[in-house]
């Protein structure tokens, strides 16, 4: 676990950028509780703007104005993926590095938001990963994913969020791992993690960037 571990927070010193090929597979989002499922296996190719070690990407078209739940599984990989939520193949609205779990007995994971309009995901993993899709719709409201943290065809935050930054005052930050609050001029000085950044605090600010430290 803690050699995973490591390898989840490497960050790699080349980054590939350049706007990837929009999904030819969708998925539903179910009805009634009843999820839409797929499946798909890795296939070697380039992966956009992930600090996560990958050899290619499996990727679906979401449904349009989409509000639930996808569930991810990997029966058969045990380093980390890049999970990327993208708008129009280009504007990435979440991203994270995780190990998934090979069963639902092994743990979940799980993602919940709200979508408008047109909307992909990309699972970057190794070659030869099998990921299995769960899409389920839900009546209650989840976090909606209106900010784009990066543009895929630069590696870099989209010019409208770069000219809001200057406005900042302070910056707060948050670890997905263990959920602590921490609060620097200098992303240096974290610990190694996952960090959701904040312009202003965690509590009232805007959240405006997802990073590996």
């Amino acid at each position: 676990m803690k050699t995973i571990l490591t390898i989840a927070f490497l960050l790699l010193e080349v980054c590939v950028f350049g706007q990837p090929p929009c999904p030819q597979d969708s998925i539903g989002g179910g009805g009634s509780g009843v999820g839409a499922v797929d499946t798909s296996v890795v296939q070697e190719g380039i992966t956009y703007c992930t600090d996560c070690p990958t050899q290619g990407s499996v990727s679906w078209a979401l449904p349009n104005d989409f509000n639930g739940y996808i569930y991810l599984l990997c029966p058969n990989g045990t380093l980390p993926f890049s999970i990327q939520v993208v708008q129009d193949c280009r504007f990435v609205l979440f991203d994270t590095c995780v190990v998934l779990p090979q069963n639902y007995n092994n743990g979940i994971f799980s993602i919940g938001i709200a979508i408008i309009g047109n909307a992909q995901i990309y699972i970057n993993g190794q070659v030869g990963d099998s990921i299995v899709i769960d899409c389920k719709s839900t009546p209650f409201p989840q976090e909606a994913l209106e900010t784009y943290l990066i543009d895929l065809a630069t590696c870099q935050l989209p010019l409208s969020i770069q000219d809001d930054l200057s406005e900042c005052k302070s910056f707060q930050y948050i670890d997905l791992l263990n959920l602590k609050q921490h609060t620097t001029d200098d992303q240096n000085t974290l610990p190694r993690g996952i960090y959701w950044q904040y312009c202003g605090t965690v509590a009232n600010g805007k959240k405006i960037a997802i990073f590996g430290h």
